[in-house]
């Protein structure tokens, strides 16, 4: 761990670089595999899931813009489903 005002050896370096470096690779495997889920629970009209994994995605990344659009929509589709079921009852 990295404390403001404190050197570090090389040694101490080299095992921060390689920390970081494991946990961009963390994101990017994990953002590689919640999207494309999302995208596909909307795919298949399952708003509720498809929601979630768009609100993990903005969790790990919150500078993507595309993850809060994505779940704007699944949020306006789960309204309009509930709108359409209370309509019809």
């Amino acid at each position: 761990m990295i404390i403001p005002g404190v050197m570090l050896t090389d040694a101490q370096l080299a095992k921060e670089k390689v920390r970081f470096m494991l946990f961009l690779t963390w994101i990017q495997v994990s953002l590689s595999n919640i999207h494309p889920q999302g995208n596909t629970a909307f795919e298949n009209k399952d708003y509720h899931s498809a929601r979630d994994f768009y609100a993990e995605a903005i969790r790990i990344d919150p500078s993507e813009y595309r993850y809060p659009l994505n779940k704007s929509i699944a949020n306006l589709n789960l309204e309009r489903s509930e709108w359409l079921r209370i309509s019809t009852t």
